[in-house]
């Protein structure tokens, strides 16, 4: 079973028409996983001798698709290495190393040397996936006291932040070059920050993030979007419970944790998922629980269902839709990790290297996670904005080719970036495309030292896209904020005050805007210090300018859009932002902020939908629709519910061991496959009246819900569906 770069993907054959009594091929609804799960061993396991009892003795071989070892200090004993592959090679079972050059023997490059790799590849072939290196991320991350640790590579100090992320690529480079030349088939690389796309620059093949070390979501994010970029054929996900899953290993609440991290990386679209440690033994925090502890056997219990899961439904091939994407600037040093606060470890380079705005403005990302206060005046019709459209969003990197910066919406820039002429061009390119981009002042500064006085890109002549130029900073305003005019996209929901009579918004503290020269742009909010209008004085701090088809904004504030004093203005902008993208996405669910979603696209007209509950104590409802009709599922407390869309229709299990596919439509009748693994009644919500349900097995019974359209049966074997169907009078 060979993983990266050929995954088996679940196709869905194209609609056609239905024939009177015409049943549906095999053909028509091939069930294939797109989702593998693993296991890592050699965390705690001392004895390498060992691993292939551990794995005998506590898991099933027929469930584990890969495992990841983790090779420590010690030399493996060379019987060893071919006891391990002649294993992986009888049970069909897929398998990496993790550490090999980090953890290696003395006088070691690597323990994967040419003649292990030889004999690897020469027993188990496309089984052996390759060499997985992890944490280089942490170069950038870590808090200057773990770099005490012998063995471990110190930051490099360097006078700008250009040269701290080609230091990266360079470092990353070096090690891809040693696993190349001792012909290792591919390097993969796990890491629990955002710098995924300096990974794929310097010839990693394969990303995987470490859930739970970090925000999950936002890694899943960044690694999705720099796959996508970089033309990966997946990414995984490495579930680092044990350590950052919860800090009390008895606690019930980090067991839960542990099943919302398998569902939410199901859910974001990871093709192989498997925990870090814990289901041989707990040895985190100062305690020691053995594999028969109820914590190891919890860790187990959990990996055992989602396992089970995986092979009883199969997820849409590709990743979830995505319309947002919030770009990573050049040489943006934010790592997304929760413990460094330096950028790029420049530990002793002084303040300016310390996090800043640039860095906090990436916090805004999580007002999508949550809802507004009822009393907030922003929000208009509905709130909309405790997820993206079709809850997701990406990080795209700025070196994303134009193509795959197409396929989003909205493009939005918080961090730090470096311009230049090649990256001005394909943002004007994209805008003129039919693009919507959203930047601030500080995004068009050319220059990458930290601290030093910025310079703008063309000198700040950016009429062509902003339609301004920009001549340097104003003097400072203790002002508020006022939208005078309404956006030129229609769906943006601004708190326009129409005759300027009204009091001003967000006064956080002075306001540095820049001074510009307005050369075709319009202004759509400005500072106030009044009630009624605004001083002659007042600088514009949001502008818009029609490029070709594409809208390009910019805010003229001269410091990021997270710094404090504009924080209010940019929140009021991404909840608008967001809410257009929300209501005109095909598919909309509206739940509690504590519900997760994800959309997969089958064909132009038909998607799954995964709804994920991660409220630990409380079932949610949520409201899942299309665009001709909705329908109203209740989700228990940490579980995920499944619903299949197409036109006037939507399909809800009430179990997830099932798959749906190759739904087709006709006047008179509905087919769809399913693949059933035990007994499940379906809820079928139709804009048409099912008069009659079978199987290939004959007739089976429909439960009407009154007069309405829903109707539910009960699924007993695979198989192909029919629905008669009629016009409701």
């Amino acid at each position: 079973m060979k993983v990266p770069d050929d995954t088996a993907r679940y196709n869905i054959r194209q609609t056609r028409s239905i024939r009177e009594g015409e049943p549906m091929s095999a053909s028509d609804s091939p069930f294939v996983r797109t989702v593998l799960t693993g296991i890592e061993i050699g965390e705690h396991e001392a004895s390498c001798e060992q691993y292939i009892a551990l794995l005998e003795r506590y898991f099933h071989e027929g469930h584990i698709d890969f495992i990841v070892i983790f090779l420590n200090k010690r030399t493996v004993p060379r019987h060893v290495w071919t006891e391990w592959v002649q294993y992986f090679a009888k049970h069909n079972i897929s398998f990496a190393f993790l550490y090999s050059q980090d953890k290696m023997g003395a006088g070691k490059e690597s323990q994967l040397t040419s003649d292990i790799v030889n004999e690897l590849k020469a027993i188990a072939g496309s089984l052996f996936l390759g060499d997985m290196v992890g944490e280089w991320g942490g170069i950038a991350a870590w808090q200057e006291g773990n770099f005490t640790s012998p063995g471990l590579l110190a930051p490099e100090q360097v006078a700008d932040m250009r040269s701290a992320s080609r230091g990266l690529v360079r470092h990353v480079g070096r090690q891809v070059a040693l696993n190349e030349r001792n012909g290792v088939p591919a390097t993969w690389a796990v890491d629990a920050t955002v710098l995924y796309r300096y990974l794929f620059e310097g010839g990693v093949n394969f990303g995987i993030a470490e859930a739970m070390a970090s925000d999950p979501e936002l890694l899943f994010a960044a690694l999705r979007g720099a796959s996508r970029a970089y033309r990966k054929s997946g990414w995984g996900s490495h579930i680092a419970h044990e350590w950052y899953g919860g800090y009390k290993n008895d606690d019930p609440l980090k067991y839960k944790r542990l099943k919302l991290a398998y569902y939410q990386s199901f859910l974001a679209g990871a093709s192989l998922i498997y925990p870090e440690s814990g289901h041989f033994g707990i040895y985190s925090y100062g305690e020691h629980y053995e594999p028969e502890s109820w914590q190891a056997q919890a860790y187990r219990a959990s990996w055992n269902q989602f396992s089970s899961f995986t092979r009883y439904h199969a997820r849409p091939e590709g990743n979830p839709i995505t319309t947002i994407g919030f770009v990573q600037g050049a040489d943006d040093g934010w790592t997304g990790w929760w413990g460094g606060a330096t950028v790029w470890n420049q530990f002793s380079a002084g303040e300016d290297w310390h996090y800043g705005a640039a860095e906090r403005s990436w916090e805004l990302i999580g007002h999508m996670r949550r809802r507004r206060e009822w009393q907030d005046p922003t929000v208009f019709t509905t709130d909309a904005t405790t997820s993206a459209s079709y809850g997701q969003y990406d990080l795209v990197p700025i070196e994303a080719p134009l193509s795959i910066m197409k396929e989003y919406q909205v493009l939005i820039f918080l961090g730090w970036n470096t311009m230049d002429e090649d990256m001005y061009d394909k943002l004007k390119r994209y805008v003129y495309e039919g693009g919507k981009l959203f930047m601030a002042v500080p995004h068009l500064n050319t220059n990458s030292a930290r601290g030093d006085a910025p310079a703008l890109f063309r000198d700040g002549d950016v009429s062509d896209l902003f339609g301004c130029r920009v001549h340097g900073a104003d003097r400072k305003r203790n002002w508020g904020i006022k939208f005078v005019r309404e956006s030129h996209h229609k769906g943006y929901a601004y708190p326009v005050i129409g005759n300027g009579i009204g009091d001003p918004l967000g006064a956080e503290g002075p306001v540095e805007c820049a001074s510009v020269e307005l050369m075709g742009a319009d202004v759509i909010a400005r500072l106030s210090d009044r009630f009624r209008g605004w001083p002659e004085d007042s600088p514009p701090l949001l502008l818009e300018h029609r490029y070709g088809d594409g809208l390009a904004a910019l805010i003229t504030s001269w410091d990021f859009p997270g710094a404090p004093t504009v924080r209010k203005l940019t929140e009021i902008i991404l909840r608008a932002v967001v809410a257009d993208e929300v209501r005109h996405a095909r598919i909309q669910v509206t739940a509690s902020d504590s519900v997760r979603y994800a959309v997969y696209p089958v064909k132009t007209d038909q998607h799954v939908v995964y709804v994920l509950n991660t409220d630990y104590a409380v079932a949610h409802q949520a409201i899942v629709a299309n665009t001709t009709m909705e329908t109203l599922i209740a989700v228990e407390s940490c579980g995920m519910r499944i619903v299949y869309s197409a036109p006037e229709l939507l399909i809800v299990p009430e179990s997830n061991e099932i798959t749906i596919a190759a739904i087709r439509m006709a006047d008179d009748r509905m087919q769809f496959e399913a693949a059933v693994h035990r007994p499940t009644r379906v809820t079928i919500n139709s804009c048409k009246k099912i008069v009659e349900a079978r199987t290939e097995e004959g007739p089976i019974a429909i439960c009407r819900d009154g007069e309405h359209a829903n109707a539910t049966i009960e699924l007993m074997n695979s198989g192909c569906v029919t629905l008669l169907t009629e016009r409701f009078e």
